[in-house]
């Protein structure tokens, strides 16, 4: 028998508690999991295989990824709700933002030391420290939305069980264009469903 497995697309579950607020998102997202060793639609989810991180890397290459509860950048996607998936086009202009802030925040705590907080004059929180809620565990959707009205479409992690598993959150069509072209390429099968409750459990 041969042994199949794929990516998986679906419609973002509206209950499922990632973003901060109901605030309208200016893009619609939509969710990509990895299953593998499916029969009759059964079978485990992961991008755990070689075909799977082929996947990944042809997602990864577009965005440089930042851990917001860190402060780490890294070029492999890590499943986490503080990690984030920023467009490579505009992460430098971010990441110089984040930077001056965290000189800022140095300078700070010597002034406070010497008690001269009088003089601090505090800039804006820069972006790529407003998109993650390290309390709630909640993505900001204004910093989100910040993003996507620039053009820029950034990608989120999450879990979902007993379904779906590590998946991943657009906001851009683009993404399917590489899903597309590893289908054809690795020969492994894509499935489209409407909510996650269509996907069958594991």
């Amino acid at each position: 028998m041969e042994v199949m497995e794929g990516v998986i697309k679906f419609a973002f579950p509206k209950d499922y508690n990632l973003f901060s607020s109901k605030e309208k998102i200016q893009a619609e997202p939509y969710c990509l999991c990895y299953q593998y060793d499916i029969v009759d639609g059964y079978g485990p989810y992961g991008f755990v295989t070689k075909k799977a991180e082929k996947v990944l890397d042809s997602i990864s290459e577009k965005y440089v990824f930042w851990d917001a509860s860190l402060r780490k950048t890294s070029q492999k996607m890590v499943f986490s709700k503080s990690c984030i998936g920023i467009p490579v086009e505009i992460f430098d202009e971010l990441f110089s933002d984040y930077t001056a802030f965290s000189l800022w925040e140095k300078k700070r705590a010597i002034l406070l030391r010497l008690k001269k907080n009088k003089q601090i004059i505090s800039p804006p929180i820069p972006l790529l420290l407003d998109l993650f809620d390290d309390k709630k565990g909640t993505i900001n959707v204004i910093a989100i939305n910040q993003l996507l009205l620039r053009g820029y479409a950034p990608i989120l992690c999450c879990f979902f069980a007993p379904q779906a598993g590590n998946t991943i959150v657009s906001f851009s069509p683009q993404i399917m264009t590489s899903i597309e072209d590893m289908v054809k390429i690795y020969g492994i099968t894509y499935r489209e469903f409407d909510k996650i409750g269509d996907l069958l459990p594991w």
